[in-house]
């Protein structure tokens, strides 16, 4: 049996097995919804930079906002349920946030996003038994 603070505590070590600068913005264990923010540091913008302009093809939607935004952004938000992974609403270029999840995606949370049903289906289990 584990508490909603327990699972919230153990959820949070496995995130930031992943990667260190991901914070639960909302945990909803029975409808296995989980809202993540992860915070970009100025090492991990100037690799968002170097992904983007590596991946430019991809990012079809650049807008003169994106480069400068790019150099700025702080956070990007990620939301994880039962539907798939959706990104989050940001004050920054979409196109500069989409790089920055693209970029975290691929390089830290990848693995982390297929073990994170099951994470949460135990968790579940855990709190039906009490």
């Amino acid at each position: 049996m584990m508490s909603v603070e327990e699972i919230r505590e153990d959820l949070d070590r496995f995130l930031k097995g992943y990667y260190k600068n991901a914070f639960i913005e909302y945990l909803d264990v029975p409808g296995k919804v989980l809202e993540l923010r992860l915070v970009l540091d100025e090492s991990e913008r100037k690799y968002v930079k170097l992904f983007y302009d590596d991946n430019k093809k991809m990012f079809t939607e650049a807008a003169a906002e994106t480069e400068k935004d790019l150099a700025s952004i702080d956070a990007v938000y990620l939301r994880i349920d039962e539907d798939g992974i959706f990104f989050g609403k940001s004050s920054f270029d979409l196109t500069a946030s989409n790089a920055a999840v693209y970029y975290l995606l691929s390089r830290y949370l990848e693995e982390m996003v297929e073990k994170l049903p099951g994470k949460l289906e135990e968790y579940e289990t855990k709190m039906l038994l009490q």
